[in-house]
């Protein structure tokens, strides 16, 4: 002690001293004083020295105090600081200097709040600091949710519900099929970026050969649905789909891709949910009377005929009526029918606002039905061909949106 007395005495006389002595006040302040869950902290900022760079309210430079956290479980933690003679920011930090989160005003108050999801014996720093520098008194706490390693479930093809751990590998999900599952007291997942940090559960699905896959999430809560490559990379994310009970996405697999399947939830929110998995169309053959569900593509595979913009996406269908009649065709989404019987385009139609069109054609002619959807949007989208009389009332009343339960029976499947 005395030997750094006299290293700071010499310091001091020495001119430019001051950032000599900022240094060595820095390097003796000692480590953080440590709390724990329940615990309320008392502090003052006020004299202390700007140690981060925390990123929210123009806190960078303010006075700061530290206190560290252990993790005693795996869970999701909140931390929550309160002021009353200045406007304090809380800022979270990992071992490695990283800033996990940060908060200036929580719902518009001078409290702050931030939330993180920590593993078992993970240690953080706690940094409270203040808005435009500002410094003064401060009380700290931190709440816990723990971790159940039982709340996740998923149902087998028998009915059988088991439990799926946070620590169990990925269960497999098949095309064609829907489980179930729930998210409630599960941890996030480290290396996934959607969906965004939270309660998450992972299934792997295997494409069963070369096409298009539709994944739909229908819950409890404001689910978020991804789906992430063998490289980690996130191929589709999503939301809302209609509503915030709903998630969907598309993606194009090759035979034998395999890719991860996550269902997560906005801002840490977790329930119970079920997830489809379907294998859809990509153009052919379609039925009378039965709607399929295709995915738009990203390819412009036809001429682009009838005033369809150039480079514009589009998915081939074709059909053989039976009988000469008036048909309807119906999508739910908005783009141009070219109508060809083999030899010339019979018809160019607009779908119209209620995204449907009528033509009169003959029977035994197989004709190609081309929705030229000007981009690829990232969804899946219906497409069905049904006779009606123009003069009809139910020809005059727009169609319903077709819940995805009527493409998950066996006929229905393309």
């Amino acid at each position: 002690m005395r030997a750094l007395l006299a290293l700071t005495l010499a310091a001091l006389a020495l001119p430019g001293c001051g950032f000599l002595f900022t240094t060595i006040a820095d390097a003796t302040r000692g480590p953080p004083a440590p709390f724990t869950v329940g615990a309320l902290v008392s502090g003052q900022t006020g004299g202390g020295g700007t140690h981060r760079a925390i990123s929210c309210g123009a806190a960078s430079g303010s006075p700061q105090r530290e206190h560290a956290f252990v993790a005693p479980t795996a869970g999701i933690y909140t931390f929550g600081s309160s002021t009353t003679d200045y406007d304090g920011v809380l800022a979270i930090y990992d071992s490695a200097g990283n800033e996990l989160g940060c908060n200036d005003d929580y719902q518009g108050t001078r409290s702050s709040q931030v939330t993180v999801t920590l593993t078992e014996g993970q240690s953080v720093i706690a940094v409270q600091g203040g808005y435009a520098g500002g410094s003064g008194s401060y009380q700290l706490s931190v709440t816990a949710t723990s971790v159940s390693s039982t709340t996740g479930s998923m149902t087998l093809a028998d009915g059988t519900v088991v439990p799926v751990t946070p620590s169990a590998p990925p269960q497999d999900l098949a095309t064609n099929s829907t489980v179930m599952g729930d998210t409630s007291g599960l941890t996030g997942i480290a290396d996934v970026g959607c969906p965004p940090m939270g309660p998450m559960q992972e299934w792997r699905f295997t494409a069963p050969a070369d096409g298009s896959f539709l994944f739909q999430v229908d819950s409890t809560y404001d689910a978020y649905l991804g789906v992430i490559d063998a490289l980690g990379t996130a191929m589709a994310c999503n939301d809302d789909f209609e509503s915030t009970a709903h998630a969907r996405v598309t993606v194009d697999l090759a035979r034998g891709d395999v890719v991860r399947v996550i269902v997560g939830g906005l801002s840490y929110q977790s329930g119970s949910y079920s997830l489809t998995a379907l294998t859809i169309g990509s153009g052919g053959p379609i039925t009378l009377g039965q709607p399929m569900l295709f995915s738009p593509g990203t390819t412009d595979s036809e001429p682009n005929v009838c005033g369809a913009p150039a480079g514009s996406v589009d998915r081939t269908f074709t059909f053989t009526p039976r009988a000469e009649a008036f048909y309807a065709f119906t999508a739910d989404v908005t783009g141009l029918l070219v109508i060809g019987d083999g030899r010339r385009t019979a018809a160019c139609i607009p779908l119209s606002p209620d995204r449907r069109a009528g033509f009169v054609l003959k029977a035994g002619h197989r004709y190609s039905l081309v929705l030229e959807l000007g981009y690829a949007d990232g969804f899946a989208h219906t497409f069905s061909v049904d006779r009606v009389d123009p003069a009809a009332p139910d020809w005059q009343v727009p169609p319903q949106t077709i819940p995805i339960v009527a493409f998950t029976t066996p006929a229905a499947a393309p």
